[in-house]
């Protein structure tokens, strides 16, 4: 009797399975629609002749318009261009918003492709980055200042005060002081703000070359004590090469951009809008209304601010050189109070307590979170569990503002890797999915290895073994259909 009854439960758990199979199928089936199967058949049709087609192995080095400053982290432009180029032709979009607008990859190739571009970032050097690329600033006006530039740095032995802030000796030797504030004096006379702020830009490319802090990693690790002493560079004429090809490169986008029609001068800062601030709070800071944008195209953090990619610790030795000659208005000053201010403002930088996790939702509206976050627990790694719901609750009100923000029909793409905690990967594309499926219908997933990382391939170590960073990014494609 119980063996027939063990039989007839299984029955029923594989009947359960395949009803729930088949459910799901007919979900793909009947929320497709024609511009979905449009934009899958024309990303797997470039993957027919090549498979590694979207690796863009090819792409190892950026170039023009991308090479303004380093930055963490960057998406390959090439990918981008072609990705929003199927999405654009695809759906008719005339509008494209990146939360996460870092070094403004996808900004510049949604206006390449046409569109009115909105970005975001709580760095405020990623907002001066991305406003020094793409809002306009005369030619002549740049080449002019350049040159008033050099004959003022050409007449000038010292500087008159050598610029300070805290800890500027450790990471900085005194030669290379001396020569980036007399550098940092003079582009502070600029009246014209936004020529001072692409000058300003650039000298803050030249810190990140100067410092003293290894270039291997974004962190700030300070160099051996031999490798620093035996370091002799050029500080000025290392910044007027890069000034001058700055200038060039951006002179060459605005001229790309002219002879496309895509805007003219006076046309072309309507067409981007930027904002610096928090992406759970974006309608602050953006004048968006609700439903007006058509793509969303972002590769959002990890959840690994503090450790892998620390935008904040690459940023702030740049922004504590450059912060007086930016406005204030957009510059939260508090951000640059210690090394880690940056990283601890964004998502997940602040570790929630565990009675308000487990109250929230978030363990609710995720089953591959909850089964995480319990696994964590089970381990004994308290802390790591509460980083990793912290992140995914943050995230879960980004998302919430992104969705307000897109109109029903239009497409968001989220570019994302599943990295390791506790040496065991986060499926964060699940976690996305289960975020999202109230609002967003699931479209495609496809797969790229990242070329060129600059991240090691071991991080770090659980119980003396080593960690693997991530190899791969994972491109998750949404419709919202509320």
């Amino acid at each position: 009797m119980y063996k027939d009854l063990s039989i007839i439960l299984e029955i029923f758990k594989y009947l359960e399975y395949y009803s729930l199979l088949i459910y799901n199928l007919k979900k793909v089936v009947i929320f497709m629609n024609a511009v979905d199967r449009k934009i899958i058949e024309a990303i797997e049709n470039r993957k027919s002749s090549n498979h590694q087609y979207w690796d863009f192995k090819s792409a190892t080095k950026k170039s023009g318009i991308h090479t303004l400053m380093r930055y963490p982290a960057t998406m390959v432009p090439e990918m981008q261009q072609e990705l929003i180029k199927i999405l654009v032709e695809s759906t008719g979009a005339k509008n494209i918003l990146d939360p996460f607008m870092g070094s403004g990859t996808v900004l510049i190739e949604g206006l390449r492709n046409n569109l009115t571009v909105y970005g975001n970032d709580i760095n405020p050097l990623a907002y001066y980055l991305c406003k020094s690329k793409l809002k306009y600033i005369p030619i002549k006006t740049l080449k002019r200042e350049l040159e008033n530039l050099e004959t003022r740095i050409e007449n000038i032995d010292i500087s008159n005060s050598e610029y300070y802030f805290e800890k500027i000796d450790k990471w900085f030797k005194p030669d290379i002081i001396s020569s980036l504030s007399k550098l940092r004096e003079e582009i502070m006379k600029i009246n014209n703000q936004e020529v001072k702020e692409f000058f300003l830009v650039t000298l803050a490319d030249i810190v990140t070359q100067t410092k003293n802090s290894q270039s291997s990693t974004f962190k700030l690790h300070i160099k051996p004590e031999d490798v620093i002493e035996n370091y002799q560079v050029d500080v000025i004429e290392l910044y007027f090469d890069k000034l001058t090809k700055n200038i060039m490169n951006y002179e060459s986008f605005i001229h790309e951009i002219r002879e496309a029609k895509i805007c003219n001068s006076s046309s072309q800062n309507k067409k981007v809008k930027l904002s610096c601030g928090d992406s759970k709070s974006l309608s602050q800071k953006l004048k968006i209304n609700d439903g007006e944008i058509d793509l969303i195209v972002t590769s959002p953090p990890y959840g690994d601010n503090h450790t892998t990619v620390t935008y904040g610790q690459f940023s702030i030795l740049p922004l504590h050189w450059i912060k007086d000659g930016i406005k204030k208005s957009t510059l939260d000053m508090s951000l640059l109070n210690n090394f880690n201010s940056i990283d601890t403002a964004s998502l997940g930088g602040k570790n929630a307590k565990v009675e308000i996790i487990e109250t929230s939702g978030i363990l609710e509206d995720s089953a591959h979170l909850n089964n995480f976050y319990n696994l964590l627990l089970s381990l004994g790694q308290i802390e790591k569990a509460r980083k990793v719901a912290s992140f995914i609750i943050d995230f879960k009100l980004t998302l919430n503002e992104l969705s307000k923000f897109l109109k029903r029909d239009g497409y968001m793409v989220l570019v994302v890797g599943n990295r390791k905690v506790h040496n065991i990967e986060v499926p964060f594309d699940n976690i996305i999915r289960e975020l999202l499926e109230n609002e967003f219908n699931f479209i495609h997933k496809f797969d790229r290895k990242i070329i060129n990382k600059k991240i090691p391939t071991k991080i770090s170590r659980v119980n003396a073994n080593p960690v693997e960073s991530m190899n791969n990014e994972i491109i998750l494609i949404f419709r919202k259909n509320v």
